[in-house]
């Protein structure tokens, strides 16, 4: 049984679960606005999304000489390694477009870990932008990116403005359950939202979204898909009614990142 827990905990601590939750948006993407499937952008996400990620989690602790890494996070820096070589090579099957974005999502990344000049805070630090910076990369990623990397021409319409709008609410109606529980640990400069309205006011701002975000859909979308979306929400609404400070780990960090995984597979199910 340990064996597999420490399996599964790998699953979680090396970003694996989360790239995959970023490359099955991206997956939806390409099928709800019919683009073809390129699978080596998407392979491109999921590898960026672990450097990215695990880079946010850990360059810190790397980096200090007198923190001795565990074995478990030598394998997970290895790990991240070795993706991050594939990573490199992936590269190179992407157009100047596509590069172009990815490299401003790197520009994000930066930001968001490092300080932007000496004796500033990093982007994560200003208060009330780190939720919204991450639902800012995680829809760039997940839905300019495959725009970006098709051949067909797309305009900015309606239809594709309401689709970019429906992530970044989704993205931040997952991210509401992670700041409920890390409620006791932020600092309060962060200016969370369960800091500034509390833990019922964080999920009524999620129930929210989730009904703007079916509006749009309705309206925007109507020839989408609609089970697996209301399927979606029901869950996501069960996600945030029972979250709380004592929450563990893995209710976040697996089963509220795993919407994006179960959306992708009600696709092919229904």
């Amino acid at each position: 049984m340990n064996y597999l827990k420490n399996i599964f905990d790998f699953y979680i601590n090396s970003s694996t679960h989360v790239a995959l939750a970023i490359a099955s948006f991206t997956v939806l993407t390409f099928i709800d606005l019919k683009i073809k499937i390129d699978y080596h952008l998407i392979s491109f996400v999921f590898a960026a999304s672990v450097t990215a990620y695990n880079f946010v989690k850990y360059a810190s602790i790397a980096g200090f000489r007198d923190v001795k890494p565990t074995m478990r996070l030598k394998v997970i820096l290895v790990y991240s390694f070795l993706i991050f070589l594939y990573l490199i090579y992936s590269l190179f099957f992407l157009n100047f477009t596509t590069l172009l974005v990815g490299f401003v999502l790197v520009l994000l990344t930066l930001l968001y870990t490092l300080p932007l000049l000496p004796g500033f805070h990093n982007l994560r630090d200003l208060g009330g932008l780190k939720i919204f910076i991450i639902a800012i990369v995680w829809t760039v990623c997940t839905v300019l990116l495959p725009v970006a990397a098709s051949d067909a021409s797309f305009t900015l319409s309606p239809q594709l403005i309401a689709y970019f709008v429906i992530r970044f609410l989704w993205v931040l109606i997952l991210m509401i359950p992670f700041e409920i529980r890390d409620l006791k640990d932020d600092a309060m400069h962060l200016n969370t939202i369960p800091q500034l309205i509390g833990v019922r006011g964080a999920k009524l701002t999620g129930f929210f979204f989730i009904t703007i975000s079916f509006v749009l859909f309705h309206f925007f979308h109507p020839d989408f898909k609609r089970l697996p979306f209301l399927l979606m929400s029901a869950l996501s609404t069960v996600l945030l009614f029972f979250s709380t400070e004592k929450r563990s780990l893995y209710y976040t960090s697996f089963l509220v990142e795993a919407v994006p995984i179960l959306w992708l597979l009600n696709y092919f199910i229904f």
